[in-house]
């Protein structure tokens, strides 16, 4: 188990996160502040300052190999998020769709997220099958 001040966001992380061991949860306790301390997501910088016996490169590869693995249910980080966010009262939803064009591709986007306090949680996307496609 995580120690010291990831230790609190570990064990929360365990208890709203089931599907995730407590290796996993620990990674994402240090990988949460580590992300605070540096203020960037740069992931080199995170490497560096995730601190622990293990080298830099040990820990930008650690960090590469779960953003790799790990697939995030919206559905279960959302509560999560609202909770330490500390927002209360009644939600709005947001359901916002764009098109991009990569190359001779369309990238039609849909994607609904909450309004909180002077911020958004996405809580889902969905890539839609064409151009212009309304669902």
């Amino acid at each position: 188990m995580a120690t010291g001040k990831y230790t609190n966001i570990a064990r929360e992380l365990f208890e709203n996160l089931p599907s995730l061991t407590n290796p996993r949860t620990d990674f994402i306790a240090l990988f949460i502040v580590s992300v605070l301390k540096v203020g960037t997501v740069n992931l080199s910088k995170i490497s560096i300052c995730m601190g622990g016996q293990a080298n830099v490169q040990s820990n930008y590869r650690r960090i590469r190999r779960f953003i790799d693995q790990i697939r995030w249910c919206y559905h279960i980080l959302v509560p999560l998020i609202l909770k330490w966010s500390n927002v209360k009262g009644p939600l709005t939803l947001i359901i916002y769709r764009t098109n991009w064009k990569l190359g001779s591709s369309d990238l039609n986007i849909l994607c609904i997220s909450v309004l909180c306090e002077g911020f958004c949680v996405p809580e889902s996307e969905t890539l839609l099958p064409k151009k212009d496609n309304n669902c």
